[in-house]
């Protein structure tokens, strides 16, 4: 019995004694060492036109470690950590790949959206641009990957009026009136679309 209490105690001292990278003042974290030198520093130029363009911060980091949490809820952490974007507004965008081989056989990633840009860049937009035009690169040529995510995503935040999202947002809306009008009895609610890597 005691021997349980101390494993407990060790394991919850241990997730409070997360570490997190630090980001000073770059835009990019390759803490998987997936960049050279030379597209750390391109990616670091780009992100920062983003941000001068747009006001809205955007953060690349790669990792090898997640500590135990899952990639979502890392990202997270990750973020409130970091104070990405402005405070009062919460608009920072925090883009994730997580590598390790050994326990995934593969590479993930993930969008963290801050509160402020939901109306900007909405769940819908952000999962169906991760998977259909990230993803796939990104599994072939993870640099390349890294860097049409920065395009897509930077050109929505510097150009709210995007083709894309006009769609995105027309077919969200269009699935909400379907399931609206859905004959549903009274006591039953209708459940939200779902999207895995956004809450």
């Amino acid at each position: 019995m005691l021997l349980f209490v101390f494993f407990v105690l060790i394991k919850n001292t241990a997730a409070f004694a997360q570490k997190f990278p630090e980001l000073s003042d770059q835009y990019v974290v390759d803490d998987a060492h997936i960049l050279s030198s030379q597209e750390e520093k391109q990616l670091n130029s780009e992100l920062a036109i983003i941000e001068a363009k747009s006001g809205h911060q955007m953060v690349v980091v790669t990792l090898n470690d997640l500590q135990g949490y899952d990639l979502r809820d890392y990202g997270y952490r990750l973020g409130r950590y970091w104070k990405i974007g402005h405070a009062k507004i919460n608009d920072g965008l925090i883009f994730l790949v997580y590598t390790n081989h050994n326990q995934d056989h593969g590479r993930k990633v993930s969008v963290e959206v801050g509160y402020g840009l939901e109306g900007q860049i909405p769940d819908a937009l952000a999962f169906t641009l991760l998977h259909q035009k990230v993803t796939p690169v990104m599994k072939k040529d993870p640099k390349k990957g890294i860097a049409i995510a920065v395009q897509i995503f930077g050109d929505l935040l510097t150009d709210p009026n995007d083709e894309l999202k006009s769609k995105s947002l027309a077919a969200e809306q269009s699935y909400q009136a379907k399931r609206d009008n859905a004959a549903l009895p009274s006591n039953v609610k209708p459940l939200p679309p779902i999207h895995p890597l956004f809450g």
